[in-house]
């Protein structure tokens, strides 16, 4: 189990290392703990970017941002929520969708993150499924609620990459690719384009 706290957006990054605790850790599999430990690498460089105060806000999210995008797959992302009209959007609109998808999860964790409102993340564990490693994480938020997220990790190369995330039960992939299906039928894909932009 790997504990990440961060208690303020201006801690060190000396003062973030002394709050991660480290304990035990069985994985399923020696997929699935090669898995954790990329997924500890990317989560520690989230909170390392989080933790700089020699940066302005707007530096530290574009740094922020950057890790996202290493730390997930997007193609893998693309394809599963574009689905059967993946073959219809060009190559330009395929780079646009992963630009935003990116963009997105990088505000669903400044949200939790860096605006204070999560306090710690600790990994629980992780088996794997087939292809995939489905870590479970715990997120403690300020007002002292827990919270669990579920991360879904693929292989990419030399690397494992987060290719979803659940929260309170609701899989992000599914969700926007039940949105993409039904809002390209309406409005193509340049229509769900601005409605993803507008979640941003």
């Amino acid at each position: 189990m790997k504990h990440f706290d961060l208690f303020t957006r201006q801690a060190t990054f000396r003062a973030l290392i002394c709050m991660i605790a480290l304990a035990t850790m069985i994985p399923h599999s020696a997929q699935a703990e090669s898995a954790t430990k990329d997924f500890e690498t990317f989560a520690d460089t989230v909170f390392r970017a989080l933790a700089s105060d020699k940066e302005a806000p707007e530096d530290r999210e574009a740094a922020l941002h950057r890790v996202i995008v290493q730390g997930i797959d997007l193609e893998a992302i693309a394809s599963f929520v574009l689905g059967d009209h993946r073959d219809e959007a060009s190559e330009a609109q395929r780079d646009r969708f992963n630009s935003l998808y990116g963009e997105y999860l990088l505000g669903m964790l400044s949200r939790l993150l860096m605006d204070g409102e999560a306090k710690s993340l600790t990994v629980i564990e992780a088996k794997q499924v087939s292809d995939r490693t489905s870590i479970r994480s715990e997120v403690e938020l300020a007002s002292g609620k827990r919270q669990e997220w579920l991360w879904l990790m693929q292989k990419n190369g030399a690397t494992h990459r987060v290719i979803d995330v659940k929260t309170d039960g609701v899989s992000l992939a599914l969700m926007l690719k039940m949105e993409a299906d039904s809002v390209i039928r309406r409005q193509g894909i340049d229509g769900f384009l601005v409605l993803l932009r507008k979640k941003l």
